[in-house]
């Protein structure tokens, strides 16, 4: 039986530790995840969607502020665990914590390492325009994301998908290869491959004006960033005074209308045409700041009296 520490905070660390709980080879000896956190209009305090179904399965919950104190590295070493697992946790692991575990940590991070080192590495490719993403097993270092991998597969990139979409097809991807990782390495099989030191990018997390669309920038950048963002922290611009999120977009390949870009050229129940420094791109869906989220007939038929082709988005 492998004894497995886990660490994760997000939903795709919940839906990865669902699947190794139910591996009847492994036993998940606690859950370490961040503190409870305030969250929505409401401020409400709510956990970590890994805390929440840790609790569900009676799994035990630790969430410290910090790894650096003697009492939090004893109550680690007290699980006896034999290997620490790690999906996006937030947590610095220090050497104390990396040299614990006789068959140390491992670590799930959603890109082909060594491209898109960091905390965003699936909105970085996307908003990169790259062509594939993928997955990589790997071995936890001091140095970010920079450990020696196990197992790594790639996954074409969708010109429809977007963050969330993607994310889910990673976590799909993710589970059998690190379930495959952690069997080797309790059967003493495992190995691990260096990264090269060529090809290494930073994905580091996402600024609030990075969301910021700037009409000027290329049609398919713009669709990326959208892309890219969706559909939690999502992409926006200004209309009238007004702040726009943007959902989705398109690069539209029809619109023959020449202005500067920003510039609404058409608006119809199909979407909102907006000129770009390169052509024009199809919002269709928008949500106003404060209001919910509209398709492109909803947007239409709210606000086609109000929005006229020729306004300007800033």
């Amino acid at each position: 039986m492998l004894k497995i520490l886990y660490f994760g905070t997000p939903d795709f660390a919940a839906k990865v530790l669902a699947a190794l709980h139910l591996e009847p080879e492994f036993k998940i000896v606690a859950v370490y995840t961040q503190l409870d956190k305030r969250q929505g209009r409401g401020l409400k305090v709510t956990a970590s969607p890994v805390k929440a179904l840790a609790s569900s399965l009676g799994l035990i919950v630790v969430q410290p502020e910090t790894l650096r104190d003697e009492a939090v590295l004893s109550k680690m070493r007290s699980f006896n665990a034999d290997v620490l697992v790690n999906v996006a946790c937030g947590f610095w692991l220090p050497e104390a914590v990396l040299t614990m575990f006789k068959l140390g940590c491992v670590n799930v991070h959603p890109s082909l390492l060594p491209r898109w080192r960091g905390a965003s590495p699936i909105q970085r490719a996307i908003m990169a325009g790259d062509e594939y993403t993928g997955v990589s097993i790997m071995q936890m270092a001091l140095e970010l994301d920079a450990g020696a991998i196990y197992h790594q597969e790639r996954l074409k990139i969708e010109p429809t998908d977007n963050a969330g979409t993607l994310t889910g097809k990673l976590i799909q991807l993710s589970i059998p290869l690190l379930i495959t990782t952690l069997k080797e390495l309790a059967s003493g099989s495992a190995t691990a491959i260096e990264q090269s030191e060529s090809g290494v990018t930073l994905a580091p997390k996402i600024e609030k004006e990075e969301r910021v669309i700037n009409w000027q920038q290329p049609s398919s950048q713009l669709v990326n960033l959208v892309h890219a963002l969706a559909p939690d922290r999502l992409a926006y611009s200004f209309l009238k005074q007004r702040q726009w999120l943007i959902g989705d977009a398109s690069i539209n390949k029809t619109s023959q209308a020449k202005a500067a870009p920003g510039t609404i050229l058409e608006l119809d129940s199909s979407g909102l045409t907006v000129a770009t420094s390169d052509g024009a791109i199809t919002l269709t869906r928008l949500q106003p700041a404060g209001g919910k989220m509209l398709s492109a007939k909803e947007f239409f038929n709210a606000y086609r009296s109000s929005i006229n082709v020729g306004a300007c988005f800033n």
